[in-house]
Parts: structure tokens; C-alpha cells; sequence
């Protein structure tokens, strides 16, 4: 609306402005003088509005732990995409927010992060060597059984200043599946990287239709279609085809 009432008060200096060409100079000068008041008026509201705005918009508890100085410390992150942690400079508004963030953590706690690609077999000799291989790791699902089995990593909830029961991670947590008896080996994550990697899943409609099953479409908008709902399909769908007994890759 002020964009809107602003436009017509430019087009009616425009229309003074001409008139005052025709008429007497000091008519056309006061007449674009009040205008130019009106409009510096305008403004000033619109600055008075705003920081009446800002005053309004309250301030973020986030609860974050102290800020502690790391002393330059080189926090190592080995993960299977850079991305997440160093995209390229100005290839998106994403990228630079997440180039800022890193930048920030490095300022405020006084250290480096850095990358390295993750490698599950350099990993694991690391580890029997007693090398340094990473602080944090981000790696498929699917490893982390190997992991926890040969002690690889530990209970998250026993790092020094780590409470899982915060907002900040409940928001995004999934511990329950990635606990293993009373300990936590890992937790979720918003990276911007979800972007760009989507895991999706296929079924063949016609095997099904076959089977006399319901399609997990309709199971999904239920609410119902979970993993053991998975497990169930998949043996439903399972067949020895050649009578050997072995299940063969397909």
C-alpha cells in the first residue's frame, strides 16, 4: 500500500513539476517543495514503523551451553560430502549461510574445522594405530552396526556438554535409532545438504496388484506404512524361482 501511495505521490511531483514550466517558477517551486515534505514525512513514518517492529520481535533463548575457547584447536569432520560443511562461496544463498555459520563457530570458540572424506577402512586402522582420524563422522547407516561392535565410537551423551534433552536436538533427533542398549551413537542433523541428496524408493505397482497387497501409497496417507510393514512386503514378494534355495540378486 505505501509502495502504491508513494508511485502517485512521485507521478504528482512529475505533473507539478511540468505545470510549474507553463505557470510562475516560485508557484511550481512550492508546490514541489511541500510535495518533497510530504514524501520525507512518509519515510520518516515508515523508519518510525520498522523500529517499532524490531522492538516487538523478542529474543531467542536458544539455552546453548557456555562459549568455551578452544584454544585453535583443529576440529576434524569426515564426511562422505564436502558440501555440507564448505560449499562454493556464491553458488546460493544456502551456501554462503552455511560458509557464515562455519566461519562463526571457528570465531566464537576459537578453533579450525576442517575436512576430511570419510573411508570406513581408513577409520577403523586409525583406530587400532591410535591415530587422531576425525572428532565427528558422518557416514551411511549402515555402518554404524561395525562401528559400535568393534568400539569404534562412543556414547554421545557423554561428551562434556552435550545434553540431547535440549531443543536444539530434540527438534531434530532420531537417538532411538541410533542407540544401542542404554547409549546414544548418534543423532540427526539439519543439513541444507538434503537439498541435493534425496533417497527415494520403488516398488513395482504390478507385483502388488499380484500379491493382492495394498498399495503403500494408501498405507503412507494412513500412517501406517512403517518398516516392519516393509519387511512383510518384501517377504510376501520374495519367491524361488528356480527351486534352489538360494536367494539369488535381482
Amino acid at each position: 500500500m505505501f509502495k502504491k501511495s508513494l508511485s502517485i505521490l512521485i507521478a504528482l511531483v512529475m505533473v507539478l513539476g511540468l505545470a510549474g514550466c507553463s505557470g510562475k517558477s516560485d508557484q511550481g517551486k512550492s508546490d514541489v517543495s511541500e510535495t518533497d515534505k510530504k514524501v520525507e514525512d512518509i519515510n520518516q513514518t515508515e523508519d518510525v514503523d520498522q523500529d517499532e517492529t524490531k522492538e516487538e520481535v523478542p529474543e531467542v533463548d536458544t539455552d546453548a551451553p557456555e562459549v568455551v575457547d578452544l584454544g585453535g584447536y583443529e576440529f576434524v569432520v569426515a564426511d562422505v560430502n564436502e558440501n555440507r560443511w564448505f560449499p562454493k562461496e556464491g553458488s546460493s544463498e544456502v551456501a554462503n549461510a552455511i560458509i557464515e555459520r562455519v566461519k562463526w563457530v571457528e570465531d566464537t570458540y576459537n578453533c579450525k574445522i576442517t575436512f576430511r572424506e570419510h573411508n570406513e577402512s581408513e577409520f577403523a586402522d586409525a583406530v587400532l594405530s591410535g591415530d587422531k582420524y576425525a572428532d565427528i563422522i558422518i557416514c551411511p547407516t549402515w555402518e554404524i552396526g561395525r562401528h559400535v561392535g568393534s568400539g569404534r565410537i562412543m556414547d554421545i551423551s557423554n561428551v562434556p556438554g552435550v545434553d540431547l534433552t535440549k531443543p536444539y536436538w530434540t527438534n531434530y533427533n532420531n537417538t532411538k535409532l541410533l542407540s544401542y542398549g542404554d547409549k546414544i551413537y548418534g543423532v540427526g542433523a539439519p543439513f541444507a545438504s538434503q537439498n541435493d541428496e534425496v533417497f527415494v524408493m520403488f516398488f513395482n505397482k504390478a507385483i502388488i496388484e499380484e500379491l493382492g497387497l495394498e498399495s503403500p501409497y494408501d498405507l503412507v496417507e494412513k500412517g501406517e506404512w512403517t518398516f516392519d510393514k516393509f519387511l512383510e512386503y518384501e517377504k510376501a514378494a520374495s519367491k524361488d524361482l528356480n527351486g534352489d534355495g538360494v536367494m539369488d540378486e535381482n
